[in-house]
């Protein structure tokens, strides 16, 4: 994601406190704040040089306020979304009230990198909320399974399920992929004895 498309994406989802933010989006909207900050600051500098007044300073302060008050919200909505793209609470933020380490905690949170496929609190930032895919791979099929497995379970938390499973050939081994679309009517399984991305005879549908 480039720095267009975060300030973009921030933006548009303005208090949007659900869903998943990536790493990219979260720090180029930051620098975003710091380099806007900046150059209306130069600007205010210059126009005050040329125009040889006080007063363009004043608007520019009043003006750099105003952006940040403005950006409060989705600064902490984009927080908030990075958190869960790494399976943690938005309350995460509060750790920051601890003296002296609890920004420093924080800080290494939010460069946590993403959960793999769906953790609960929905599909990876970027993913489409519905018809997304995710792949699985190991050493062999039991290990693409067992990773399948957890990864439908944390994606049933989050309202979805697994609608189409598919081997697929990479180079000299397979990958199991899958397709998820948000469940219709209450989340998680269906309370029958075999899950829906099994057979009766326990191979994959």
């Amino acid at each position: 994601m480039s720095i267009g498309e975060s300030v973009r994406s921030v933006y548009s989802n303005y208090a949007q406190f659900n869903g998943r933010a990536s790493r990219s989006e979260y720090w180029w909207f930051q620098l975003f704040i710091v380099l806007a900050a900046i150059v209306l600051y130069i600007v205010g500098i210059l126009l005050a040089v040329v125009l040889h007044t006080t007063a363009i300073a004043i608007v520019v302060s009043i003006a750099i306020l105003v952006f940040y008050i403005a950006s409060i919200i989705p600064s902490l909505a984009v927080l908030c979304r990075r958190l869960h793209d790494s399976d943690r609470s938005g309350w995460w933020f509060w750790i920051v009230l601890i003296p002296y380490i609890g920004s420093l905690i924080l800080l290494i949170l939010l460069l946590l990198p993403s959960t793999a496929g769906y953790n609960r609190f929905g599909p990876r930032a970027g993913d489409p909320p519905a018809d997304a895919f995710a792949e699985y791979s190991g050493m062999a099929r039991a290990d693409a399974m067992a990773q399948f497995s957890q990864d439908a379970q944390r994606a049933a938390a989050s309202g979805f399920q697994p609608v189409n499973q598919e081997w697929q050939r990479r180079g000299n081994g397979e990958v199991l992929v899958v397709a998820y679309r948000r469940a219709q009517g209450p989340q998680g399984w269906p309370t029958s004895p075999t899950p829906p991305w099994q057979s009766p005879n326990g191979g994959l549908s």
